[in-house]
């Protein structure tokens, strides 16, 4: 109820009673309840709104209201909106908004899905679809406007016809005829692009409508193969690739490369086929003249009968010619991808050195060099190496000629070997006019022979007087051991039985022989020759190498003749010796005998006794002794 009561008076003034009325407003008040209910629903949802929502006087344009989503996508305060005229925000001028307004009033006060720019906080411009109401707020009319952004939408798909427009443009231009198949049985041309005519002289429009010409221009020797291949794809779903010709429209013949891959949707149905076929007219006439260039080239490689290897910069071979294969009996395919360690004779190469001289070469400097091979069969030689910088197919490689040198490498050891013979002998020669004896003779004739062929292990073992022994001589390279200088007994060893038999002895290989007499662990092979005078032994030279099988029959003939050129001159020396050491005791027989026909004093004689010993028998101390009565006694 509204209860509305007045105070009457009289004509003074005075009080005197009070009347009223009691209405009923139930009603009233019902209605303001569910405004109030209404106007909060609207609150919320006007807040709760995802989209952005602002109101504003009808008239002015000022800012009542705004939600939160409005905010957001604004990036405004609330503070900085409420209040303000959209005009001042810089949203619109005051004659646009004029405008607006008119054209708005025009269409009833609602406009629906309109395409309107919103402008930021940041002044960046959004694309949305905007929808304005007239409605009332507090007695005032004023406009309800709600903004949906679809910037990215009109982004994506602004990028979508641009990524569009893009691929047609790259489909129609590429150098390729692009291509789309049904995937079914029949795989109907649904798409082929322009380039269809440049290169075969058919339309689009005319090669979809024959469903058959595709399989009625390929090439008749390649049909078969083709048609196998797709019929193949088609039961698989694998892609197809293939190399071609099919016939132009007028009758020539076009190379093409065809790769094609089945398109499934996300349940793996297969959708169509989609492809391209690439015109590779131009790349397999290169391939023709590459080819024969190639022949030609081969032809004059191989032509070459000196090995040709070419190396890039790890030294591996990318080609050879068919002089190395016949050089070392391997196959062409064993090279390639190698590096020369593959051909090296194990330890007869510096092959530090050959990696130098590789890079010398590639820094254009030539370079030339003698280098140890092993055939398949495992013959080892020698070959002349030189090295030039070149290009293979636009690569910087280094071209290895190299030369079989066996036969002069023959000739010039040969050579080398009669010159060092001849000084060998020669310098032996002088040093038998030289010596003064025999022993000085051995020691230089070790040094020269040592030094010159045998560096190893060398010496001489003279047989004692009485022929049953045999012993190293003091000059004897190699003997480590100084309880081998000793006496051997005849027969003993290697170098026994050739002082028992007067026969020369080869070993390539000690390790099979039983009665070897080991001076060094390391030696392999052993030569060892007599020196006889007549059928007279008179001791044995003897040689040994850490190599297996290191002597030849050469090394054994030089030896024989150094042995009987020593034995000569040991022979004569010794002859020398005997006759001056006859000559020293006539004259001191004679002295003795002059000294006892010209004196009777018994001690003079007996201290030129002594005198003359000591020139016969050179000793450090000499006595004589007198017997008497079974009795010794030191007498001068």
């Amino acid at each position: 109820l509204r209860d509305i009561a007045n105070l009457a008076r009289d004509a003074d003034g005075n009080p005197l009673y009070w009347h009223g009325t009691l209405i009923d407003i139930t009603e009233q008040k019902n209605l303001q309840q569910n405004i109030r209910q209404s106007e909060d629903r609207f609150r919320k949802a006007f807040q709760a709104s995802p989209i952005a929502i602002c109101i504003t006087t009808f008239n002015e344009g000022f800012f009542l209201d705004v939600n939160d989503a409005y905010l957001r996508l604004s990036g405004f305060a609330r503070e900085q909106v409420i209040g303000r005229p959209a005009s001042e925000m810089g949203f619109f001028d005051k004659k646009t908004r004029a405008q607006w307004i008119k054209k708005f009033l025009a269409v009833g006060q609602s406009l629906q899905n309109q395409n309107s720019t919103f402008i930021t906080a940041s002044g960046m411009t959004l694309d949305t679809i905007a929808f304005y109401e007239t409605i009332e707020v507090g007695g005032q009319k004023a406009i309800l406007s709600m903004f949906y952004d679809i910037t990215h939408q009109i982004r994506a798909e602004e990028a979508l016809r641009q990524s569009e427009a893009r691929h047609r443009a790259l489909v129609e231009h590429i150098p390729a005829i692009v291509y789309m198949d049904s995937a079914d049985k029949g795989q109907e041309t649904l798409y082929i692009s322009p380039q269809v005519e440049t290169a075969l002289g058919y339309t689009p429009a005319e090669w979809i409508a024959d469903p058959r010409i595709w399989e009625n221009s390929i090439h008749p020797e390649d049909r078969e193969r083709v048609l196998k291949k797709d019929i193949l794809t088609e039961e698989t779903g694998e892609p197809f690739s293939e190399e071609y010709r099919l016939i132009a429209r007028d009758g020539r013949a076009v190379w093409f490369q065809e790769e094609a891959s089945l398109i499934r949707d996300e349940a793996g149905n297969p959708l169509y086929w989609q492809g391209f076929l690439l015109n590779i007219t131009g790349k397999k006439e290169a391939q023709e003249t590459m080819r024969e260039i190639a022949n030609a080239y081969r032809g004059l490689f191989d032509s070459i009968t000196d090995a040709i290897y070419i190396q890039d910069r790890f030294g591996r071979f990318l080609d050879v010619n068919l002089g190395a294969v016949k050089m070392y009996g391997h196959p062409h395919k064993f090279f390639i991808g190698k590096t020369p360690e593959i051909i090296s004779a194990p330890g007869k190469n510096d092959m530090e050195a050959v990696i130098k001289a590789v890079e010398r070469a590639f820094e254009g400097i030539p370079q030339q060099f003698e280098f140890w091979g092993i055939r398949k069969n495992g013959e080892i030689f020698p070959k002349d190496v030189r090295l030039y910088k070149g290009t293979y197919f636009g690569q910087e490689v280094v071209f290895a000629i190299a030369r079989d040198i066996t036969s002069a490498r023959k000739a010039r050891d040969a050579q080398e070997r009669q010159l060092k013979e001849l000084s060998v002998l020669h310098a032996l020669t002088v040093e038998g006019t030289r010596a003064a004896n025999e022993d000085e003779l051995i020691e230089r004739a070790t040094e020269i022979i040592g030094y010159t062929l045998y560096p190893d292990i060398l010496g001489f073992l003279m047989l004692t007087e009485d022929k049953k022994c045999f012993y190293p001589h003091s000059s004897y390279r190699g003997i480590t051991d100084p309880g081998q200088i000793r006496k051997y007994q005849i027969g003993e060893g290697v170098t026994g039985q050739v002082a028992a038999t007067g026969k020369s002895m080869n070993i390539p290989d000690v390790r099979k022989v039983k009665k070897y007499i080991q001076i060094d662990p390391k030696s392999l092979s052993e030569l060892c020759v007599p020196m006889t005078i007549g059928e007279r032994v008179i001791g044995v030279i003897n040689a040994e190498s850490s190599k297996l099988g290191f002597f030849t029959a050469e090394d054994e003939r030089l030896l024989v003749t150094i042995a009987g050129q020593l034995a000569t001159a040991i022979e004569r020396l010794r002859k020398e010796r005997a006759e001056r050491e006859q000559r020293i005791l006539a004259e001191a027989l004679r002295d003795i005998a002059s000294a006892l026909n010209s004196t009777l004093d018994f001690n003079t004689v007996l201290d030129r006794i002594l005198e003359n010993i000591g020139r016969v028998v050179p000793s450090k101390s000499a006595n004589i002794m007198l017997l008497e009565n079974n009795v010794l006694r030191i007498i001068r």
